[in-house]
């Protein structure tokens, strides 16, 4: 089995907060023995900035795949 993991979070939210729930959520989810593509965390920016770059990451590692 194999799934893409988007962390994100609430723009106003610290962003190591952010990154370490990420970190052990992912660290989770791998350990239930899953193939993950991933993607660095996604923020709720008004330009949606990390959304783009995150489908775009995405869209290339699956290429890849």
């Amino acid at each position: 089995m194999k799934a893409a993991f988007v962390g994100f979070g609430e723009i106003n939210s610290p962003v190591q907060l952010i990154e370490n729930k990420y970190s052990i959520a992912l660290k989770q989810v791998k350990s239930l023995g899953i193939n993950i593509i991933s993607t660095d965390v996604v923020t709720d920016d008004p330009k949606g900035r990390d959304v783009k770059r995150a489908v775009d990451d995405l869209k290339k590692i699956i290429l890849i795949y």
